[in-house]
């Protein structure tokens, strides 16, 4: 791995923890990642590899390609060289020789370049396009009585977020009638991680409101329901992936 792709390293890991939403402390966290990864790319790697990466287990030896192209697609890009051309630099990895295979990176990169392009004209947020279809209001969060215990305050909570998650997801999917496939994507990859971080706020804010006098209950609930929030959420992410991915790969098999 070259050195102009330890910044690209770098900021692929803080990407990574950010999407995961939970800082990398302990053993479970990464068996915890792990497991995510799969879920999102169909790929498997072990907690072993990514305590490596992360700094958990000292190790002197740079990620390889297909490490990081994973974590890449975990964050939502089509591979590490997507990734290190959305981000302005070289993969930093020694690719094959042949006018067939740079042809079919040229078209890969230009299409991030038309991404980029994109993102910075077209996104804005609702507020600054009256025709744009506004997102569906939430209601008030549940309210308590004294006598009320604790799995019911929990399971109202609980649907009260995930009904919160998926109105905000529709919302999303809402605007993808009128927008390419490359604006639609980076849109909705945007407000995948938006969504994801006003879910935990919510779901923390809910619980410190219903288990005040609690602090055991108020962290074990908030973090039951961010993680089935981001379940509800899951396929937002994968929808648009999807898309991109074959609308990429048809793009790229089309060539001579």
């Amino acid at each position: 791995m070259k050195s102009d792709s330890t910044e690209q390293i770098r900021l692929l890991k803080e990407e990574t923890v950010r999407i995961f939403g939970k800082s990398l402390d302990s053993p479970t966290d990464y068996d915890a990642l792990a497991a995510e990864i799969l879920e999102k790319t169909g790929k498997s790697i072990s907690s072993t590899t990514l305590k490596r990466v992360f700094g958990y287990i000292k190790n002197g030896n740079a990620p390889t390609g297909a490490t990081l192209g994973l974590l890449a697609r975990y964050c939502g890009y089509a591979g590490w060289a997507d990734w290190c051309s959305r981000h302005g630099a070289g993969t930093g990895t020694n690719g094959e020789a042949g006018r067939s295979r740079a042809r079919k990176m040229s078209i890969t990169s230009i299409s991030a370049a038309a991404l980029l392009i994109a993102a910075l004209m077209v996104w804005r947020p609702w507020a600054e396009n009256p025709t744009a279809e506004q997102p569906a209001a939430i209601s008030e969060p549940p309210a308590f009585e004294e006598t009320d215990g604790e799995t019911l305050r929990y399971h109202e909570l609980l649907k009260y977020c995930t009904d919160a998650a998926a109105v905000k997801c529709d919302s999303v999917r809402s605007r993808r009638e009128g927008m390419t496939m490359d604006e639609y994507y980076r849109f909705a990859m945007q407000e995948y991680s938006r969504i994801l971080d006003d879910m935990r706020d919510m779901a923390e804010q809910c619980a410190a409101d219903a288990f005040k006098d609690n602090d055991t209950l108020r962290h074990m609930y908030s973090a039951q329901i961010f993680s089935t929030c981001r379940e509800v959420c899951l396929p937002l992410w994968t929808e648009a992936q999807t898309e991109y991915q074959d609308s990429l790969q048809a793009m790229i098999d089309s060539i001579p």
